[in-house]
């Protein structure tokens, strides 16, 4: 397990410098807790070496182990699981608001 698997993202004053007073303030679409199947779950996460090994075969261009690309992939997997759960909080909302609009009578 790498060392951006457990990452729980920024720290509690992240967003100090984010406000209505600043003109950017999106607190309200985060979701508190990752929702749904993760990223990893959906598109299975390669680990580094079947990586290396695919865009060896791909490309023909040999990749080593601390090749900076392969940092790329990671911070594009964490963004993909932010993404991912942020879009699994949205579609419960969603869902939530349908269920409640179609029982009120």
């Amino acid at each position: 397990m790498h060392s951006y698997e457990n990452d729980r993202g920024p720290p509690p004053d992240f967003y100090d410098d984010f406000g209505p007073e600043t003109g950017f303030d999106d607190r309200e679409n985060t979701p508190a807790t990752p929702s749904g199947p993760s990223a990893g779950q959906i598109v299975p996460r390669l680990s580094l070496d079947e990586l290396r090994r695919r865009l060896m075969s791909d490309t023909g261009i040999p990749l080593s182990a601390d090749d900076p690309v392969l940092l790329i992939y990671a911070i594009h997997r964490v963004a993909l699981d932010e993404q991912t759960a942020l879009s699994a909080a949205l579609l419960q909302d969603t869902r939530e608001d349908i269920e409640a609009a179609t029982t009120q009578v």
